[in-house]
């Protein structure tokens, strides 16, 4: 039951059972307080209008968010259907394991296909966390009935496995209990009690674990984001942090490799270029894939320079509960005198903060957990960053100290 798991009764999760066409309503489901609330929705704009009102944890889907990798379009005159298919791998997995599904592009599945890669698009970008789930395969999983085969005994399973509400009554309809079930599966997910089915070229579809795997002195590192406006303390954030033993990553590292590639000096301005032609082409979420390939698969990290929503959203999605979000602010003035000291910027003040890839530096601050003011000294932001460390991962700021004292012993 759902009290087997960890306690995230105070965070919100919306399930979505997503339908092909806007013309027929999806059901929806907030999970808060181990409580459903159902509505069924008719358009994109209403389910993100909806779903935002909640700020919630995650976003679980159940639609196919990605296509099969090397395919272009979900269509069929997609030059290269003959070649990858119309088939994921997490769909063929779910074959080879007996769970019923239809692959992601059959003429069927076309149109929903693309709905939900765009509306996991469109939240990503606003900055929520997004995962894709199939209440088939969980309910399977969780010993929970299918639709097909009773919505009464349907409703019966979620109730019996701890979820409350209102939604035993005659009108509910199975998508809006197929979205309360994709709620669960991001229960299961925040509870780091999932099986990601797929690969990294085409994502992951999760599913619920119910065997809880413990390594024995293992717990899962702490990710801390850095957001905020230039010269508000992120750099020197970052490098703190990296003393006390976090591997510290940089977005403008991947931006700046980008630069030299090409022949060029890497200053304030290229950066900015450069990382907008990156946000419009590529996007942050490949930006920041490439980021963690040159940081550690195991230990603390912290990433320096979230700039956009997305970036929040993509780090969300990868380290889950385990992601801090801090932003920085300071007085326009000291980061002015700060910005103006450096002699590697090449830019006005006025023309690198007013930046198009600055523009959603503030929305940033409304998804951080914490707001860190860093208006006076180094030692006082030093100071404030420990407490955060010893709040987060206290094992790492005492490991780190002995250390210090060792050295300072010799």
């Amino acid at each position: 039951t759902i009290k087997d798991l960890p306690d995230f009764s105070t965070r919100r999760i919306v399930g979505i059972d997503l339908t092909g066409s806007e013309k027929r309503a999806s059901g929806w489901a907030i999970l808060e307080n181990n409580t459903a609330l159902t509505k069924r929705i008719l358009l994109d704009d209403e389910l993100i209008k909806e779903t935002i009102k909640y700020n919630p944890t995650v976003i679980s889907i159940d639609s196919p968010l990605s296509i099969p990798f090397g395919r272009k379009s979900v269509f069929d005159d997609d030059p290269g259907r003959s070649t990858y298919g119309i088939t994921r791998e997490c769909e063929r997995i779910m074959a080879k394991r007996g769970v019923k599904s239809y692959p992601c592009l059959i003429q069927s599945m076309q149109r929903l296909t693309e709905r939900g890669i765009l509306l996991a698009q469109r939240f990503r970008k606003l900055g929520y966390a997004v995962i894709e789930s199939y209440p088939g395969a969980a309910q399977d999983i969780l010993g929970i009935p299918r639709k097909g085969k009773s919505i009464e005994y349907l409703v019966k399973g979620l109730l019996a496995f701890g979820i409350k509400g209102f939604y035993d009554q005659p009108e509910i309809s199975h998508d809006e209990i197929d979205a309360i079930t994709s709620a669960l599966v991001g229960y299961f997910y925040l509870a780091d009690q999932y099986e990601a089915l797929g690969n990294e070229n085409e994502n992951y579809l999760i599913i619920p674990e119910l065997k809880k795997n413990e390594i024995a002195g293992y717990s899962e590192p702490v990710a801390i984001g850095l957001s905020g406006f230039l010269a508000s303390g992120k750099t020197t954030s970052g490098e703190f942090l990296q003393k006390y033993g976090f591997a510290y990553g940089r977005f403008s590292i991947v931006i700046a490799n980008l630069i030299s590639g090409e022949g060029k000096e890497v200053n304030r301005f290229t950066l900015q270029e450069m990382g907008e032609y990156m946000n419009k082409h590529m996007g942050q979420r490949w930006l920041g894939n490439e980021l963690l390939k040159l940081l550690p698969p195991k230990g603390n990290v912290v990433i320096d320079g979230l700039r956009f929503l997305e970036d929040h959203s993509f780090f969300k999605e990868k380290y889950k509960t385990n992601f801090y979000h801090i932003h920085l602010v300071a007085d326009e003035d000291k980061r002015r005198e700060r910005y103006e000291k450096k002699e590697t910027n090449n830019t006005s003040f006025d023309e690198a903060n007013k930046h198009v890839v600055e523009s959603e530096v503030m929305e940033l601050q409304k998804f951080a957990d914490l707001t860190l003011s860093n208006n006076t000294s180094i030692d006082d932001l030093e100071n404030k960053l420990k407490k955060i460390i010893n709040q987060l991962c206290p094992s790492q700021l005492s490991s780190e100290a002995n250390m210090v004292q060792k050295v300072k012993g010799k």
